[in-house]
């Protein structure tokens, strides 16, 4: 998912931001033990935040650039891997 651009980067940002943190919401709720995550931003004042949101819950959490991204683009992908689904309950008492 992502937002069309309207052209006002930090309007785009918060647009993408929003996106990203309804489909980690989603995620806790379907994604099992071991499970996967694969969230698209844009890089923005939001995104270290963001990863120590979904550290905890992860083994392992990598940013990723792909090589077919143009130069400028500002696209990056969080990858989360590993699932910590008992986590979940313990962070939530």
């Amino acid at each position: 998912m992502a937002p069309n651009a309207s052209g006002v980067r930090s309007m785009d940002h918060e647009r993408i931001v929003s996106l990203f943190e309804a489909a980690w919401e989603f995620s806790k709720e379907v994604l099992t033990e071991n499970g996967h995550f694969l969230g698209k931003l844009w890089d923005g004042e939001h995104v270290r935040r963001l990863k120590g949101d979904l550290h905890p819950f992860f083994r392992s959490l990598k940013v990723i650039k792909p090589k077919a991204s143009r130069q400028e683009s500002s696209e990056l992908f969080l990858f989360a891997r590993g699932f910590k689904r008992y986590l979940l309950h313990t962070s939530e008492t």
